[in-house]
C-alpha cells in the first residue's frame, strides 16, 4: 500500500525496522527502555552501546513510563538518524483503556518527530508482538491516528511507513491501511 494524503505519503512495506533510512524509526519498548524483549531487543543490539546509553540517560527517575509515553534517543548505528521509543500497552481484551492508550502511543510518537524536526519516520506495528494487541485493531489505530495528525499538522511529515516482517501481517495492514485511506480522501 502506498497513498498520499496531504502531501505525506503513506506507506506499508515488508522489511527490517532496523534497516530503514528514514530520518527516525520507533522502537516499541517496555516502560524501563531496557530492550531486553522482541523487537526492541533487535533494535538494540543494531544500535549498539550509543543506543543503550542514551535509554539509561532518558529512563524515569522514579520507575517505569507509563503505556503511551514516546521519547526520543539518537539512533547510534542504526541508518535512522533517530529511535523514537513508546511504551505500548498490553492487551487485556479491550476492556483496560488500551485502544486508548494505543492511540497515545502514536500522538505522542508523532509529537517528538515534530519537535525533532523529523520528516520521515517508520513504524512497526505497535503493540502487536509480545503485548498481545490483535492486529487488526492495532492497524486501524495506527491508520486512524497517523493521518489526523497529518491533518491536524500539515506540511511537518514526508514519509510515513508501516513495516511489518511477515507475508501475512503485510497483506492484512496493507488492506487496513487502503480501507481507512480510503474513508480519509474519499
Amino acid at each position: 500500500m502506498k497513498q498520499t494524503f496531504r502531501g505525506t505519503v503513506i506507506s506499508v512495506i515488508q522489511g527490517d525496522l532496523t534497516e530503514q533510512t528514514t530520518d527516525a524509526i520507533v522502537n516499541p519498548t517496555n516502560g524501563a527502555l531496557s530492550g531486553t524483549h522482541g523487537l526492541d531487543a533487535w533494535i538494540h543490539r543494531t544500535a549498539g552501546i550509543e543506543l543503550q546509553t542514551a535509554c539509561r540517560a532518558l529512563q524515569h527517575p522514579n520507575d517505569d513510563y507509563g503505556a503511551g509515553w514516546a521519547g526520543p534517543t539518537p539512533g547510534g548505528k542504526l541508518p535512522a538518524t533517530w529511535v523514537i521509543h513508546t511504551v505500548p500497552p498490553v492487551w487485556q481484551n479491550g476492556t483496560s483503556g488500551e485502544m486508548i492508550q494505543l492511540e497515545r502511543c502514536y500522538i505522542n510518537t508523532l509529537q517528538c518527530a515534530r519537535e525533532q524536526g523529523i520528516r520521515t519516520l517508520s513504524f512497526p506495528s505497535i503493540g502487536t508482538g509480545r503485548n498481545g494487541f490483535p492486529l487488526d485493531r492495532a492497524a486501524y489505530v495506527a491508520f486512524n491516528t497517523i493521518n489526523r495528525a497529518i491533518a491536524g499538522h500539515p506540511d511537518t511529515l514526508d514519509l510515513v511507513q508501516v513495516l511489518l516482517l511477515e507475508a501475512a501481517d503485510f497483506q492484512t495492514v496493507s488492506a487496513i491501511g487502503e480501507e481507512v485511506m480510503q474513508t480519509m480522501t474519499g
